[in-house]
């Protein structure tokens, strides 16, 4: 929170975040579970950013058991109360600066001790501040991007550096009766935005559904013939290029986007000496790709020539089918293809599967630009009805932020005069932080 902000309520304080700490320590990802557990050792299972989805515990999550040694399941050991902050990640994926406040709905998904990996700290707060309110405070300094100046980026590694990020984040401090009539509404808000998110997400596999359905129906009763009948099957060459300095895109599967290709998202072209020499195959316009490796059934058209690698197939169409349409009739096929591919680890359909695929031909290239027409109404409103859910879950998050903001800002309940005022409870966080403190050292000094 900036110092523009306004002047706290009567009554609040705001202290460095690493004040009303008692205690922070790093994850420990422990030893591999052996057969016979020493019985210096214990089995726990171990939080990874992989168990937390949309960074909130889901029920029946597993974790990865291992074992620590007992001396240290004391201090490590996750408890009600207790938050673990995220300090090493990368990407969009596995941000730094995300936190998650550790509940009994949590610890009790685990019959057996429960720590964080070393891509975490844990954080035990003062008595003297609620534990959600916490949370909620982390969760919206983190929503508003303010951590990103703490971080310190490697190549594929963002690591926060803990100290510095914690001893200069200032929360702003209620009374404690206030924390938790804050944490009150907080939730009770947040309960009835969840339900309408809810509400808006299963409208979204609505839709999903109704796409399909739409296929389907559109093609119902239609005769099935083989793609080999109606189109020209092109096989990728498989070697890739070795240079990148001629004019016809080189296309791959992430370059997929949208029902139609021009290019690749890196710009990278091949000469057409280039795909001689590497016996690469020249994909012309129309051409419908379908990849036939791994993630099957991603379909695009080509608008131009293109050069795919070896992940594709290529469908050029006779004069009986129209691309789109056999763009559209290919994609209800899905099943069929993971069913009729080859796979040890990846599935793989070769050419001969992939020009014996069973599509719904219209009887006429009228009838297939009617079919085309219908389904593309279909999906334009899909999709602006999606969008429209899009920007709705936009703005439900919105909503909360500005919650918090409220919420931090004194604005989201009444204070009440007849609280321990915070300077008083700051005093007792300073007493218990320098007892601890002098606890400490004198343990060194006795070592």
């Amino acid at each position: 929170m900036t110092d523009t902000e306004l002047e706290l309520p009567q009554g609040w304080v705001k202290q460095a975040f690493d004040l009303c700490i008692s205690n922070i320590i790093g994850g420990d990802w422990g030893s591999p579970v052996k057969e016979e557990i020493d019985n210096d050792f214990v089995k726990v299972q171990v939080l990874r950013s992989t168990e937390l989805k949309n960074w909130k515990m889901e029920k029946g999550s597993t974790a990865e058991s291992r074992i620590i040694k007992k001396s240290s399941l004391e201090k490590r050991q996750l408890h009600n109360g207790d938050i673990i902050l995220e300090v090493s990640g990368g990407g969009t994926k596995f941000p730094v600066g995300r936190s998650v406040l550790i509940t009994t709905s949590i610890t009790d998904n685990f019959s057996v001790p429960i720590i964080c990996s070393n891509f975490f700290r844990k954080i035990t707060l003062s008595q003297f501040l609620d534990p959600m309110y916490a949370s909620n405070f982390l969760d919206y300094y983190y929503g508003s991007g303010e951590t990103i100046k703490f971080k310190n980026q490697s190549v594929n590694i963002q690591n926060l550096k803990t100290k510095e990020y914690l001893s200069t984040l200032s929360i702003p401090i209620p009374p404690l009766n206030e924390q938790k009539r804050i944490v009150s509404k907080i939730e009770e808000l947040f309960s009835r935005i969840d339900s309408v998110k809810q509400s808006m997400e299963n409208t979204k596999l609505q839709l999903e559904q109704y796409r399909f359905s739409l296929l389907k129906s559109v093609f119902e009763g239609k005769r099935l013939v083989k793609t080999g009948e109606v189109c020209d099957g092109i096989v990728p060459g498989r070697y890739k290029p070795q240079k990148f300095d001629g004019d016809i895109p080189w296309i791959t599967t992430p370059d997929l986007d949208g029902l139609y290709i021009s290019k690749s998202k890196k710009n990278l072209c091949v000469s057409k000496e280039e795909v001689k020499k590497v016996r690469m195959k020249i994909m012309p316009k129309q051409t419908v790709l379908l990849t036939c490796v791994g993630d099957l059934g991603r379909i695009c058209i080509t608008k131009n020539e293109v050069v795919p690698n070896q992940q594709f197939h290529g469908f050029v169409c006779t004069e009986k089918i129209l691309p789109k349409y056999l763009a559209y009739a290919l994609t209800i096929q899905i099943r069929q293809m993971f069913s009729a591919s080859t796979s040890t680890t990846i599935s793989y359909m070769n050419k001969t599967i992939c020009n014996n695929l069973k599509i719904p031909l219209a009887s006429s290239i009228e009838e297939q630009e009617q079919i085309v027409s219908q389904i593309e109404q279909g999906f334009s409103l899909i999709e602006n009805t999606t969008q429209i859910v899009e920007s709705s879950l936009q703005n439900l998050q919105t909503m909360k932020m500005s919650i918090l903001k409220q919420a931090f800002e004194g604005k989201l309940v009444p204070q009440d005069p007849n609280d321990e005022p915070a300077s008083m409870l700051l005093e007792k966080i300073k007493s218990t932080k320098e007892s601890q403190n002098t606890k400490q050292r004198r343990m060194k000094n006795v070592k």
